[in-house]
């Protein structure tokens, strides 16, 4: 191969700042009135499943569940992709480079050196990723390299992928390779699947969930899919904010696996969601948001571009956070669904076995999804593990150390619908607001749901509360909110014969199985 003749300039360990100006400066981005850098990606606005890869070779051959999830490449054609991209970005004027880390468990930390094409994509990774206090300023041993280079397409089956994108997992050489995508999450959720895969040797669960601590210690963990109120939960400001995305649940501690947050922003207002209104401000980045072209305002209610609009900030935006990125055991366990049915109740207390049936089942709804080609609109999904899309490994994995976490903590487990109710979605009902589910996560969190009354709804066999403070007593038991109580048993029917057919997959003990809904 013909050696490049190059004069680049390497731009190392930036700041913030300085990449905002960097990227106003290369018209890859304006400032928002908010004085947030605002950014278009184009025709991706979301992540590219199909076109996500991870190489086949002797450490992946029998440890990845393989799948249409999981897609496998051959050595051979990434080594040659990564060339080949490598000395595009070579023939740029510039690129940026940093050294950041994620993991903020010192024993699970992996350091990352991120080479990007444009200056957003490095502010993007700072903001998310962990910066150290005094970064790196050469290669370490050990390290992961993640190169984002959007610029470059790749010629689809030629290169051993689906079309012009691909983002390519590499754990032999410790490498992730994106190119043909501009959309930034792609950078975060691969260093997430990265964590997935290697965690679980150390007895560690990934998790995709967010976490927050209270005054009196008590740790919550929040998981559920983009759109099920993951991010505004957690973001309680009377607690104090892990993270809102990726974490790990160790023997020891609940560390964040990241430095910052990204925040879904479509409908975003300051009174239901101040703690998020506010951390966009310089420095965070604003992605596909539409901006008034006389004012700058972003207008959070325009879907012009995509629903999936989103804003990427840095923890230090979050007045209320624990310092050290982590905290003890948590005490409470919420699985986020969002049910378009309309038959799940505001939140039940779950069972260990259940706990291990709805967290394989990852059941809830795509609101503004966060994947390219599923278009607008809200759709019924389940999603093992409530994270599907980012677990290498078979979900048996991640389920057994769920309940080794589980067994050797005081943590209850309970699921908390935060979709519709009195009727299905576009049938009549309506979602929960946001301040009665805020209700349900407080009596959660302060331990007022351990010893409350329950009951038990039919079918499901959940147990549900007779009274949550705060919280009108019609909405927990979710029949009692329809008016066409056939409609209910009808609805509620199909439902559970959709749990029982998804779970048809699992290798699982009775115990789990018969956790879930049964159908007479």
């Amino acid at each position: 191969m013909k050696k490049l003749t190059t004069h680049n300039k390497i731009y190392l360990n930036l700041s913030a700042s300085e990449l905002v100006d960097l990227a106003l400066s290369r018209k890859e981005g304006v400032l928002a009135a908010n004085q947030a850098l605002n950014v278009s990606t184009g025709a991706r606005t979301g992540r590219s499943p199909k076109d996500r890869f991870i190489v086949r070779d002797d450490i992946t051959e029998k440890t990845v569940d393989w799948n249409t999830i999981n897609q496998p490449i051959s050595p051979e054609k990434f080594a040659d992709l990564w060339q080949n991209v490598s000395d595009h970005l070579q023939q740029k004027d510039n690129y940026f480079v940093s050294y950041l880390a994620v993991g903020a468990d010192e024993k699970h930390t992996l350091n990352v050196k991120v080479t990007t094409e444009l200056a957003w994509h490095t502010l993007f990774t700072r903001n998310l990723f962990i910066r150290p206090e005094t970064p790196y300023q050469t290669d370490q041993p050990g390290q992961w390299s993640l190169l984002c280079v959007p610029s470059f397409k790749a010629a689809g089956a030629r290169d051993g992928v689906n079309s012009d994108a691909a983002v390519i997992l590499n754990f032999s050489e410790r490498k992730i390779l994106i190119c043909g995508t501009y959309y930034a999450g792609e950078m975060k959720k691969a260093m997430f699947s990265v964590l997935n895969f290697i965690l679980p040797q150390h007895e560690v669960l990934p998790m995709h969930c967010a976490a927050n601590v209270g005054n009196d210690g008590n740790t919550a963990l929040f998981f559920g899919l983009s759109g099920t109120g993951k991010t505004t939960l957690s973001a309680d400001p009377e607690r104090y904010l892990i993270g809102d995305d990726e974490h790990g649940w160790s023997s020891d501690a609940v560390f964040n696996f990241e430095g910052g947050c990204y925040a879904k922003c479509i409908d975003l207002s300051h009174e239901r969601e101040p703690v998020i209104w506010d951390a966009i401000r310089h420095t965070a980045v604003l992605e596909n948001v539409v901006l008034d072209p006389l004012t700058h305002q972003p207008d959070y209610t325009n879907c012009s571009l995509t629903e999936n609009t989103r804003a990427a900030y840095p923890r230090e935006h979050i007045p209320l956070r624990a310092e050290k990125n982590k905290a003890g055991q948590p005490t409470s366990v919420l699985f986020l669904t969002c049910d378009l049915y309309g038959v799940l109740p505001p939140v039940s207390r779950l069972t260990r076995e259940q706990a291990a049936y709805y967290f394989l089942s990852g059941y809830t709804a795509l609101v503004g999804s966060t994947e390219v080609g599923q278009g607008k609109g809200v759709k019924q999904t389940f999603s093992t593990c409530f994270g599907a899309p980012f677990f290498p490994r078979p979900a048996s994995v991640y389920a057994d150390l769920l309940l080794k976490r589980l067994d050797h903590s005081d943590a209850e487990v309970y699921l908390v619908n935060t979709g519709w109710t009195g009727g299905a979605y576009g049938e009549g009902g309506q979602r929960f607001s946001i301040p009665t589910t805020r209700a349900i996560v407080s009596a959660i969190v302060n331990g007022q749901l351990r010893n409350a009354h329950y009951e038990t709804l039919p079918g499901f066999n959940l147990a549900i509360p007779t009274e949550v403070s705060g919280v009108d007593n019609t909405l927990l038991n979710p029949k009692k909110t329809w008016s066409n109580q056939n409609a209910f048993d009808n609805y509620a029917k199909e439902l559970m014969k959709k749990f029982i057919d998804n779970f048809k997959k699992f290798d699982v003990s009775d115990s789990i199985r018969d956790a879930g809904p049964t159908l007479d």
